[in-house]
């Protein structure tokens, strides 16, 4: 048990550093340095990219490549489009028909199913707040009970 109760030991004093005398040479900043700027090119060279890049370049071509029809983002706005000045009819081709409307269709069902889970949030937290009630309450009447017997125990 000695040694949990031993006095303190003593640190030797050690000397404060000496400060450096106060002039205009000790807040300048040093000068620039004449270390070499790397390029990205250097980089690129250095690891070996502009080799791999060179020879994935794609050789000319005969013919033109067909593009793959792009989609619209769906975070970028639509373009309006002009509404016809005529009367015409307007025709649409069976396949974007069916696509657009299987479209709709997912949004609908997108549509329900936040409305689900917003009522079943609704509700959660609805039954949280009568829960924290119920629960509130019983520990009040614990408390309470718990005050009585301590005034009968130490009267």
């Amino acid at each position: 048990m000695g040694w949990l109760f031993k006095s303190k030991k003593t640190v030797p004093k050690v000397p404060f550093p000496e400060a450096q005398p106060f002039g205009s040479d000790t807040l300048r900043f040093p000068e620039k340095t004449k270390e070499r700027v790397i390029e990205p090119e250097e980089i690129m060279d250095a690891a070996g990219l502009k080799e791999e890049m060179a020879a994935a370049k794609p050789e000319k071509m005969d013919f033109e490549p067909k593009l793959a029809e792009e989609e619209p983002d769906e975070n970028l706005p639509l373009p309006e489009a002009p509404r016809p000045i005529t009367s015409e009819p307007l025709y649409v081709k069976v396949d974007v028909y069916q696509r657009i409307l299987g479209e709709i269709g997912n949004l609908k069902g997108h549509l329900l199913e936040l409305n689900e889970t917003n009522r079943a949030l609704d509700n959660s937290e609805y039954n949280e707040e009568a829960n924290f009630d119920a629960l509130r309450k019983a520990l009040k009447a614990i408390h309470d009970r718990l005050l009585e017997a301590d005034k009968i125990l130490f009267k």
